[in-house]
């Protein structure tokens, strides 16, 4: 059984338990998220004093303001008296026969040094302990809120109907996500800071799901409200649950009705931003991880000077090579083949034009008027030019309701010109456009890197690569050890819309009369939107 908020009110909770025990039987322990003081510890005092007894065993997490009112008893966990337990900062226990993580505190940027709070580093000393491929997960995870990301994968209709997705944006926590998706919890119980609200989320897997991979057990969210709130929010969860190292795998891994896809796939490779009070971010080990590496990044150092030097030198040869490959090139205006029909707009260094079999009518291309083959090759004003096109059209497409994603594929063949790949997606649709190209990067075995903002993309990788530009405006590149199909970032795309058969651009090429009408509709509407070059 679980509870919410108990803010002092041990006398109340424990008559409702037994009343339910009397009903329903007896239950092997009772925990509890969320405030578990009041203002003061005095409604300990009976039961310390053995006037009042704690009718099962009870277990608790607390918040970081209370922990002076724990008394004698180690911030690390121990007992209050028989019967009841605080569990500590954070950790994995045994309890019952089952394996149950837990967190304390929460996250607050303006928050003083109280020993209490989330302490990275031990975090992250509890997530070590699971990295590896043996460990299948915990029973039950507690934490005081949410992790951030939680509605990833879910409709409108299936998110909490007492928070917005405007609120959701700043709600959450990034450190309880790292620990979530890496503890891979059957049960995650928690409260909230400020909403006091009862949701259940639909279950979700564990994991990415794909032909080849191993199986994940189902996750179930719950957060509770307050005891005894005037609202009627639930605040008590009973169920029953067989320890998961003794579970059937057949029963572990079975998926029930609305079960959506993993939604913090993010967390398993991006460590979480520390408090804003922190100079500087504590490196992490993610050289391991429950998916075997899969999602993590590549700790190689660049060579500077190596990249330096393949800088100018295909800076040079794109100079050199420009009229010889404008000929026979799909891409440079020069060209015999060229679609001048297809234009948007045209500035100094680059000209947009939509996609031929684009993904929908308004997939665009960002394109050098020279011929240069990569982002890495550009000299530096054509580098500024392409950054003002990407913030104007995503002013442009966020006019629409929409958010736009970008991307490149690098990979060396005959004549390649660059061309920045433009893809326009409903704003809902924003928090799994990462999980889609990480899931699809796992297919191909891609290793994922987070782009350092404000340093240039020659001096962080070297050779080919695939780059990502998201609507949040930071960027994942994955360095291409072997080719991958060209219709890689057309895939994701597809694949997060839910039309598998938009991956082929011939299958979704239009007559020149319908290429021509969508021309002229981005052209007005992109209008007040071009910035002067």
């Amino acid at each position: 059984m679980v509870c919410g908020d108990v803010k002092g009110q041990l006398d109340q909770l424990f008559e409702r338990v037994e009343g339910i025990i009397s009903t329903k039987g007896n239950f092997a322990c009772l925990f509890c998220v969320g405030k578990f003081f009041d203002e003061s510890n005095s409604f300990l005092t009976p039961y310390k004093n053995a006037l009042k007894k704690v009718p099962l065993p009870t277990y608790f997490i607390s918040l970081a303001q209370d922990e002076e009112l724990l008394g004698d008893v180690d911030v690390n966990g121990g007992q209050i008296c028989p019967n009841l337990f605080y569990l500590g900062k954070q950790g994995i226990q045994e309890i019952q026969n089952l394996t149950v993580g837990y967190i304390s505190a929460i996250y607050d940027s303006t928050k003083k040094n109280r020993t209490m709070d989330y302490n990275y580093e031990e975090i992250r000393g509890v997530i070590d302990r699971v990295k590896h491929s043996h460990f299948k997960g915990v029973d039950i995870l507690l934490s005081n809120e949410w992790p951030k990301g939680l509605l990833n994968s879910l409709s409108d209709e299936a998110c909490p109907k007492g928070i917005s997705m405007l609120e959701y944006d700043d709600f959450g926590a990034e450190i309880v996500s790292q620990m979530t998706a890496s503890l891979a919890p059957r049960y995650h119980f928690s409260s909230t800071p400020t909403k006091k609200i009862f949701y259940e989320r639909q279950p979700y897997r564990n994991g990415p799901q794909f032909p080849g991979q191993r199986k994940f057990s189902i996750s179930r969210f719950f957060s509770l409200g307050e005891a005894f709130n005037n609202k009627k929010q639930r605040f008590l969860y009973a169920f029953s649950l067989d320890p998961i190292t003794t579970s059937d795998p057949e029963q572990l891994y079975q998926v029930p009705p609305h079960t959506t896809e993993f939604p913090l796939i993010k967390y398993l490779w991006v460590a979480p931003e520390e408090p804003a009070t922190k100079k500087q971010k504590t490196e992490v080990d993610l050289s391991k991880s429950r998916f075997d590496g899969q999602f993590m990044g590549d700790e190689r150092k660049p060579n500077y000077a190596q990249n330096r030097k393949r800088f100018t030198d295909n800076r040079e040869t794109a100079k050199l090579t420009t009229g010889a490959r404008a000929e026979q090139c799909w891409f440079c205006m020069a060209s015999a083949v060229f679609e001048y029909h297809l234009i948007v707009s045209v500035a100094k260094h680059f000209y947009l034009a939509i996609a031929k079999g684009g993904i929908n009518d308004s997939h665009l291309l960002i394109s050098p008027i020279k011929h240069f083959p990569s982002q890495t090759t550009l000299p530096p004003e054509a580098y500024e030019e392409l950054v003002k096109w990407m913030e104007s059209l995503e002013k442009f497409f966020m006019s629409r309701g929409e958010v736009a994603v970008f991307f490149e594929h690098n990979y060396p063949v005959s004549n390649q010109h660059l061309h920045i790949q433009v893809v326009p997606v409903e704003a809902r649709e924003k928090n799994r456009i990462r999980e889609s190209f990480v899931i699809e990067g796992t297919r191909v075995k891609l290793d994922w890197v987070p782009v350092k903002l404000g340093v240039p993309l020659v001096k962080q990788i070297d050779g080919s690569y695939f780059w990502v530009r998201l609507p949040d405006g930071s960027q994942i590149i994955a360095r291409l050890e072997k080719k991958i199909p060209f219709s890689f970032g057309r895939r994701a795309i597809a694949s997060l819309l839910g039309h598998p058969e938009l991956e082929d651009w011939k299958s979704c090429v239009q007559p020149k009369q319908e290429e021509e009408k969508m021309t002229m509709q981005l052209r007005e509407g992109f209008k007040q939107y071009q910035f002067k070059s």
